[in-house]
């Protein structure tokens, strides 16, 4: 049997069920636990589905989307998280638990998660994970199952003594040729590197201006805004 997972970034799919909140920004004070919900919501007028929650870890790809580390990835040859080195990251997922962590939600119904974090103390700063929401395959299900995951972003902040901000410029500013193919334009690719040394969540904002040198004089050739991206 092979399962396809299809994973979504919290919202309705296919008509089937709806997660909220998609992100869970969390202000916290170290020593204490700290309770929020997770709210499960089924859009299938006719089935009964059951949710598993599971918790991973989280990292970045160069564009900023999330990575997800997933619990014995990084010790399968297989997997391309394989020797991915966890203690790298500022994980909370130690902190992270469930009330209860399979959910059976009847039709057109809504189910809500106690969710805890139990923070240590003497912790300050920034620090994440993710919350996996599975749809579970119906157990007489034929064929290719689908595996409908949403991933929930977990994004904690501590309380305490500011924490300075170490964001730097890792690679310089590079421009490069993209040729036309399969019907697509050709344009060009402006591309930087910034690197997040510290215990902070950064919000980067960027502008890419061209100019040409032509008569002695420099001349604007664009101006581009580029998509807010945040860095970990």
């Amino acid at each position: 049997v092979i399962a396809v997972a299809v994973l979504a970034s919290a919202g309705p799919a296919f008509g089937q069920f709806l997660v909220q909140p998609m992100k869970m920004d969390l202000a916290v004070r170290p020593g204490k636990i700290f309770k929020t919900t997770l709210d499960l919501q089924s859009l299938d007028p006719n089935e009964v589905h059951t949710i598993d929650l599971s918790i991973v870890e989280l990292t970045q790809y160069d564009d900023g989307e999330w990575q997800i580390i997933e619990p014995n990835s990084v010790d399968d040859p297989n997997s391309p998280n394989f020797g991915f080195d966890i203690s790298t990251l500022s994980s909370c997922s130690q902190w992270i638990g469930f009330k209860t962590a399979s959910v059976v939600i009847k039709p057109f119904t809504e189910q809500s998660v106690d969710v805890y974090l139990r923070v240590p103390a003497g912790v300050r700063g920034f620090y994440y994970a993710g919350i996996l929401a599975s749809l579970r395959p119906r157990p007489d299900a034929t064929g290719i199952p689908l595996i409908l995951r949403f991933l929930i972003p977990v994004l904690v902040e501590v309380q305490g003594r500011p924490i300075r901000h170490r964001v730097e410029l890792k690679e310089d500013i590079g421009m490069k040729l993209v040729e036309a193919a399969g019907g697509s334009p050709a344009t060009t690719v402006v591309s930087m590197g910034i690197s997040n040394n510290g215990g902070t969540y950064s919000s980067l904002k960027a502008f890419a201006k061209v100019r040409g040198f032509w008569d002695g004089h420099w001349r604007e050739v664009t101006e581009v805004e580029l998509p807010q991206v945040s860095i970990i």
